[in-house]
């Protein structure tokens, strides 16, 4: 992080355009992950009141390298289209000669999936189902709020949804994101048609039609069937079509029986997200009409009126801040 603000503070007069913030004026607290074209760092604005950011500094060099600039730059402006309660707010983007900066709300909470990993190391089994409930209600809210604007999220999992303090989620990581019909989206200058295709994702989430992307294009409903699967790893501990091997797991998606639920409502809403004809597969109507969401009001969902099952406990250093 250091050096790429040296590189912001002596590059050549004039070598980039005027940017929104100096890299200068973050103070990094921590690291707090690593991706593949970088690294996270907790920060917050000097003289700018405390409030904490997450600052993903992505090196160009290692973006390039790895032909990853079209995936930068979509979780980019998907970021900035997508304005919702549920979805990771992206605050600003620049730039220094060495590396890209994109400066997001901190969700302290950690993702679902670490929620899922420690309850099942504390308990032994996966979440209670009210809490699904819960978490399932507000990911349907936000799937429906990015397909609204016209995006695709494309690898929605659980580790792709983040907690904020109170324990309300927040769909995060564009960068395998796609605009699949006009609307805000458009207007951002996001990649936009009807459909899209390509091979991407993370497998034991990605519907058939992905599977098959050299051969069909697909859109929204396999945001859906990744729902499904999320859903059901969180009240299971595992994915609809687990395996021991990629081969077999293919072939599972493709052909095979999702395993089955305990809870008859749960399992007929996932059915229906399951079908894996895309034009027949359910999706935010099957989401609102199905008894295992008739205890909820959707209003109060939308508006974060119910409070969250349980408080994600705090990283140590924000306890110590605190």
């Amino acid at each position: 992080f250091r050096g790429a603000a040296r590189a912001y503070a002596t590059g050549r007069r004039g070598a980039l355009s005027k940017q929104p913030v100096n890299p200068d004026e973050l103070e990094v607290l921590r690291e707090v992950g690593r991706g593949a074209f970088g690294r996270v760092y907790l920060a917050r604005v000097r003289g700018g009141g405390g409030a904490l950011f997450a600052v993903k500094v992505l090196r160009k060099s290692s973006v390039l390298a790895a032909g990853g600039a079209e995936s930068v730059f979509t979780e980019r402006d998907v970021a900035r289209t997508a304005r919702h309660g549920f979805v990771a707010q992206l605050r600003c983007a620049f730039q220094s000669r060495l590396a890209l900066y994109l400066v997001s709300d901190f969700y302290p909470g950690g993702s679902l999936a670490e929620l899922l990993k420690r309850t099942v190391r504390l308990s032994g089994a996966p979440l209670p189902l009210d809490d699904v409930r819960f978490y399932a209600a507000e990911l349907s809210v936000a799937l429906s709020y990015l397909h609204s604007v016209g995006v695709v999220h494309r690898d929605l999992k659980p580790a792709n949804v983040l907690l904020d303090r109170d324990g309300h989620v927040a769909v995060s990581d564009f960068g395998l994101a796609r605009a699949a019909r006009a609307g805000l989206a458009e207007r951002r200058g996001l990649q936009k048609s009807s459909k899209v295709r390509g091979f991407c994702g993370t497998v034991a989430y990605m519907a058939p039609e992905l599977l098959r992307a050299g051969e069909q294009h697909y859109g929204p409903p396999c945001d859906w069937w990744a729902y499904a699967c999320s859903v059901q790893e969180l009240a299971t501990g595992s994915t609809p079509f687990e395996a021991d091997s990629s081969r077999a797991l293919f072939r599972n998606i493709l052909k095979g029986d999702p395993r089955a639920v305990g809870d008859a409502d749960l399992g007929a809403l996932l059915s229906s997200l399951l079908r894996r004809d895309p034009d027949v597969r359910g999706g935010a109507r099957a989401c609102a009409r199905s008894h295992f969401f008739r205890q909820l009001s959707w209003r109060d969902v939308e508006r974060k009126r119910l409070p969250p099952p349980r408080a994600p406990p705090l990283p140590p250093f924000l306890e110590t801040r605190a």
